[in-house]
């Protein structure tokens, strides 16, 4: 049995496991909230994988992590090490200092000096669209966050990475993604859109 652990909202991501719904076989799958985890009395034994850690709120990551050492500590196989597990700034990070990816990232409210541009500017925590478009120069860069924290908007949680994305034809981008479970690579889902900014796909019509 799989339990995947979400934040309170987002078992959606999952559903296509709990319902059996994959289109190939899966192993019996549950989905449970963090608030519901951190109340809870019993704990099926399952494989536990801790998703969603980017969402949490500090209080709430330092409280995950004690919960999986003690399902470690029961015997439960246990994904993702709260402790452990880099966010999207830390990863990011990780990857161009590692020369893996050619871009890097910078936090909002430290004077961001890009080495490239264009950039954009996002939550870091967030999933959805960014904040700006692709900002062409430092002085762009700088005119959006300080318009940003005069309409108040905190820096603080704001994140801007270098963007290096190439179109594979005129109007097509495309994104690729997949997930790392020990050391094997499963491809997840191929998107395409017509910008630069490539997240749910458009549908031909």
């Amino acid at each position: 049995m799989l339990l995947f652990l979400t934040t309170r909202g987002h078992q959606y991501t999952v559903a296509s496991l709990v319902s059996q719904k994959l289109g190939a076989p899966a192993p019996t799958t549950i989905a449970l909230s963090y608030d519901a985890m951190f109340r809870a009395v019993r704990i099926p034994d399952a494989t536990i994988i801790f998703a969603d850690l980017e969402r949490l709120y500090p209080w709430e990551l330092a409280l995950a992590a004690e919960f999986y050492g003690a399902f470690r500590t029961l015997g439960l196989r246990c994904l993702n090490d709260p402790a452990r597990v880099p966010a999207r700034y830390g990863l990011l990070r990780r990857l161009h200092r590692a020369g893996i990816n050619p871009f890097n990232i910078y936090h909002a409210d430290d004077e961001p000096k890009p080495s490239t541009f264009p950039v954009f500017v996002r939550r870091e925590q967030d999933h959805g669209r960014p904040l700006s478009g692709l900002l062409g120069s430092q002085a762009e860069l700088d005119a959006f966050l300080e318009r940003a924290g005069g309409a108040g908007t905190p820096l603080r949680g704001l994140v801007v990475i270098e963007f290096c994305g190439e179109p594979v034809a005129e109007c097509f981008w495309r994104r690729f993604g997949s997930f790392r479970v020990g050391d094997n690579i499963h491809v997840d889902h191929h998107v395409t859109e017509d910008s630069w900014f490539v997240k749910y796909g458009r549908m031909e019509q």
